[in-house]
């Protein structure tokens, strides 16, 4: 969020000049531009990235409901999952990774998912057999 608003910081600094009708040079005009490109290209990622995860009753159902898009996954073709713990200053970051047949893959992380501790106890408690250690 604060590299948002800082990209949206930049670019009315380097384009401000022209909504109050003042001539800019011509690296405002570039500055604002790239930097205008880069919080586009960031906002839509993070908008279409927003998803619904329902697990239970054999599978794993996604949605992502600002793009209108469904997907589902049947938890019989589950291959293998894990679980990737990482400390930082600011917390520890946690990222459930779902690996299923036909090179399907969902990644689910804890600050991006409301449900997660739900999502990785139902793993736990039905598919612990098919749980796979990270490498360290």
């Amino acid at each position: 969020m604060a590299f948002m608003l800082l990209t949206l910081l930049v670019v009315y600094w380097a384009l401000g000049p022209v909504l109050q009708g003042q001539a800019v040079a011509w690296y405002s005009w570039l500055v604002g531009g790239l930097v205008a490109l880069v919080f586009l290209t960031v906002a839509i990622k993070t908008i279409t990235d927003f998803k619904h995860i329902q697990v239970g009753q054999g599978s794993i159902k996604v949605r992502y409901p600002l793009i209108l898009r469904n997907k589902a996954f049947e938890t019989e073709q589950l291959a293998h999952w894990s679980e990737a713990i990482i400390k930082t200053k600011s917390g520890v970051y946690k990222q459930l990774e779902l690996h299923f047949e036909a090179k399907k893959r969902l990644s689910i992380s804890l600050q991006q998912n409301t449900e997660y501790d739900k999502i990785k106890n139902y793993l736990d408690k039905k598919y612990k057999a098919r749980y796979k250690a990270l490498k360290k």
